[in-house]
């Protein structure tokens, strides 16, 4: 249940500028890249059992985990997965499940999520 919490949220809670153009939905608004990054709120961190002070994300990983993220969200085969995978099973907590399977495989060495081939 920690990790499918921490997975709802983005990686770190931003401050949003005003613009005048229109966003289409909340996710690109939270990946907008003149965002300020700011570090993960104590009281997520603590809900988790995590100490905030053994906590340290840098900020160029935090701005590239957004993006990758937000890229995933655009990527036509990762959509159809989903949508297909909606269409079979519509429960909410087996989508969970799976995408905790995908996360809890990275490591430094392969830190992000890759689309479907």
């Amino acid at each position: 249940g920690i990790m499918v919490e921490l997975l709802s949220l983005p990686v770190a809670k931003k401050e949003v500028k005003k613009r005048g153009r229109k966003k289409s939905n909340a996710s690109e608004e939270a990946m907008d890249s003149d965002e300020k990054i700011q570090p993960v709120p104590e009281e997520v961190l603590l809900k988790c059992k995590i100490d905030p002070k053994e906590v340290t994300l840098d900020p160029m990983f935090v701005e590239d985990w957004n993006a990758h993220v937000g890229s995933l969200a655009e990527n036509e085969k990762v959509i159809d997965a989903i949508e297909k995978f909606c269409y079979y099973k519509a429960n909410e907590q087996v989508f969970r499940n799976i995408l905790f399977q995908l996360v809890s495989k990275l490591k430094p060495t392969k830190p992000y999520i890759e689309p479907p081939g």
